[in-house]
């Protein structure tokens, strides 16, 4: 597929761009998770697991693209995207939905998730496309996945901390590994929910295309490493609230609870949320959970059942809106 060829009119170099500043705020908020543990532990200063995590998002997104593009065909068939008409303005209105939601959790410090506004805005606007043949059906399937990974990341990560805690002895290479893998789980995850947004633009086939254009997977994988390099002390500040008593080990088994949980969703094709699954795998292994970390788990999952709706409903009238000028 020629990737320039494919953008025929502003509007859809529009979408392009959007999808990018997309990118750029996934980085900047989400991607930060994959550093806490590292962080909070000494194994790495902030800088040194901030530039690793801008590596290895650039490398998951890369890597996954080209050879296991199985989330980004689930994310594609959300919208119908057999049929091409009116796919940029659906891409648009969920975009435009994601950006707000993004920039609002960035400010309020909340360790959210943009994929949750990006799946739901996306078939919000697919139903106001008339592209969507089984929404009810949709809807489930991706609330149960965001739900049942988040509840394996809670009761796996607990386990691990409960039954080996005093049989491990944790070192800072164990965390760096984590802060790496974990990072590249999060470019593998939400890099291709993204790129299948941008090949609804180019109105690419993804049931006969085996990967995205080259051009549109660096371009991904650059933008999310480098607005994850820029990226990390404020969205870390709350993940620290929800790990008041943790320790190295807590540390160490929480991202391994969250690396296997994304490993596996990923290979299924599912596509979940980076961000909550690492929040609840941290909570998991505390101890002894303080008041302010439930009350920030309280808010992540207040803002959680807000945002599907919201965004679903957003994708939905912002998609109305554009058909008023285009």
């Amino acid at each position: 597929m020629n990737f320039w060829s494919n953008l025929d009119t502003p509007l859809d170099f529009f979408a392009f761009a959007l999808v990018l500043a997309v990118v750029f705020v996934n980085g900047f908020t989400d991607a930060p998770n994959s550093i806490h543990s590292s962080v909070k532990a000494g194994a790495l200063s902030l800088w040194r697991a901030s530039l690793l995590s801008g590596i290895f998002n650039f490398l998951g997104v890369v890597a996954s693209s080209f050879f296991a593009f199985s989330v980004g065909k689930s994310v594609w068939a959300l919208a119908d995207s057999k049929s091409a008409e009116n796919g940029t303005l659906v891409v648009c209105a969920c975009l435009l939905t994601v950006i707000s939601v993004g920039v609002l959790a960035w400010v309020f410090k909340m360790p959210s998730s943009e994929s949750h506004a990006l799946l739901f805005s996306l078939m919000g606007a697919s139903l106001g496309a008339g592209r969507v043949s089984s929404g009810i059906d949709k809807i489930l399937f991706i609330t149960v996945c965001m739900i049942a990974s988040t509840i394996a990341s809670y009761v796996l990560s607990r386990l691990l901390s409960v039954l080996f805690a005093k049989r491990v002895r944790t070192k800072d290479s164990h965390l760096a590994f984590f802060c790496c893998a974990l990072s590249f789980m999060h470019g593998a995850q939400d890099g291709q929910k993204l790129l299948a947004v941008l090949m609804i633009v180019l109105s690419a086939d993804l049931v006969s295309a085996s990967v995205p254009p080259p051009f549109a997977i660096l371009s991904v994988g650059a933008i999310m490493g480098a607005s994850t390099v820029l990226s990390g002390k404020r969205i870390l500040s709350s993940i620290d609230k929800l790990s008041e008593n943790s320790d190295t080990s807590s540390c160490f088994f929480a991202d391994l609870a969250a690396f296997v949980t994304l490993l596996f969703s990923s290979l299924l094709g599912l596509p979940v949320s980076t961000g909550n699954i690492k929040s609840a795998s941290v909570f998991a292994t505390e101890k002894e959970a303080g008041k302010q970390s439930k009350r920030v788990i309280m808010r992540i999952f207040l803002t959680s059942l807000i945002t599907l709706p919201v965004s679903f409903l957003f994708g939905f009238l912002i998609y109305k809106m554009l058909l008023l000028f285009f």
